[in-house]
């Protein structure tokens, strides 16, 4: 399967395809970091200057993130988590948005361990040449070697980002051990 491929590196963003052969993105780059895609626009942050080419090989560790597309995969595989709003910085990019960690985990003990760190409702700042601009992604994908620092996000983050706290109903109640 072809899907849309936008990445973010230290100094440009590529806009690609990439031919998707594993059940979902997130776990094609955690199995195999080297990887090739095909239509490739690349967009110098420096000054927004535009390159094309038909195809590039390319690594994971080349970018800090990259916006999650394709299917979702097997959701007989999901596990249940619970949702932590955090913030970082990984390269030229400011970034806001969800992390999933399991019920039982301290909130960012998984994360530093991974090579890969799924967001999701994730806001993604950056400057092209003079502009500031920031992108909306329901799922990004950061390079988990290159977090700098990972902090928990601030109610005043959230509004500014126009990201949303999940609603209590969303949550799921802890077990009721009391046997009454």
């Amino acid at each position: 399967m072809r899907v849309e491929f936008m990445a973010f590196a230290d100094d440009c963003i590529i806009e690609a395809k990439l031919v998707l052969e594993a059940d979902r993105l997130s776990d094609l780059l955690a199995q195999s970091p080297d990887f090739e895609i095909q239509d490739v626009v690349v967009i110098a942050l420096d000054d927004g200057r535009t390159l094309t080419t038909s195809a590039v090989k390319t690594s994971r560790h080349d970018f800090a993130a990259i916006a999650a597309a394709g299917p979702r995969g097997n959701s007989a595989r999901r596990l249940p988590t619970r949702l932590h709003a955090v913030r970082t910085r990984v390269g030229p990019y400011d970034i806001l948005g969800y992390l999933h960690t399991p019920p039982s985990a301290y909130r960012f003990s998984g994360a530093v361990r991974r090579s890969v760190v799924p967001l999701t409702s994730a806001r993604l700042r950056y400057r092209v040449g003079s502009k500031d601009i920031e992108q909306m992604f329901d799922a990004l994908l950061l390079n988990g070697d290159r977090i700098g620092w990972l902090q928990q996000a601030t109610n005043a983050d959230l509004a500014m980002a126009d990201i949303r706290q999940t609603p209590a109903s969303f949550r799921r109640p802890a077990k009721d051990m009391t046997a009454t």
